[in-house]
């Protein structure tokens, strides 16, 4: 077992909205990462080349969240 990563809603919520924005259903922006969330996750950590695990890093979240300034 490894120690995981924990996220504020807030920025789960920040997240989820990003997501949302670029067409991927997250369930609605609620802060959980329940199974929409995470089924949007491993979409955009597959098209990111990332390791698609369906749970976001820290910095995976931060990415995301920055997407929404481009």
């Amino acid at each position: 077992w490894q120690r995981l990563e924990s996220f504020s809603r807030a920025q789960v919520r920040a997240a989820q909205l990003v997501l949302e924005q670029s067409g991927r259903d997250v369930g609605g922006a609620d802060g959980l990462i329940g199974y929409k969330t995470r089924i949007a996750i491993g979409e955009w950590q597959r098209q990111q080349g990332h390791k698609v695990s369906c749970f976001p890093h820290r910095s995976e979240l931060v990415a995301i969240r920055e997407q929404a300034r481009e």
